[in-house]
């Protein structure tokens, strides 16, 4: 009995772990189906993201994208046709700031067996973390927005 309390502690613990993240790779890419659906970027003509490969110290990789779009209404329309791909989505919920002004939406999704997203808009900004779980997404999530309140997600 005390050999499996043991091991289900160092189970969680492990799960609780603090990751870190190495930046593997960055790239510039375009979503040419975005653009033929009518969406754009601020810079340039299509679809335009700036990409990053991670690799955190639990050995996953993990990919974040971001773009800036035309306007708040652009991203929050992007976020929406983003979410009609996947095939769950967990949460759907309005950010605030300390005013409870709002400053754009964020969603959970499962994309299928083995990745997750966490995408939000950020008045036109738009980013997305695709991740093998949702704990490895939510760590790099605090480390790139590190001022989403706790209370959306």
């Amino acid at each position: 009995m005390l050999v499996v309390l043991v091991l289900a502690f160092c189970a969680v613990a492990s799960a609780q772990e603090r990751l870190n993240f190495k930046v593997e790779k960055r790239a510039d890419t375009f979503n040419n189906a975005a653009a033929e659906a009518g969406f754009q970027t601020r810079f340039g003509h299509g679809v335009h993201f700036s990409a990053t490969v991670w690799r955190a110290s639990n050995g996953e990789g993990i990919t974040s994208e971001f773009a800036e779009f035309r306007s708040t209404e652009e991203a929050e329309r992007y976020l929406d046709w983003e979410l009609k791909k996947v095939k769950k989505v967990i949460s759907l919920k309005t950010t605030v700031e300390s005013h409870r002004w709002k400053t754009g939406r964020r969603a959970e999704a499962l994309m299928d067996g083995r990745w997750v997203e966490i995408m939000w808009t950020d008045g036109p900004n738009f980013r997305v973390i695709i991740a093998p779980n949702f704990d490895d997404a939510l760590q790099l999530e605090d480390r790139l927005n590190p001022s989403t309140p706790q209370s959306v997600r």
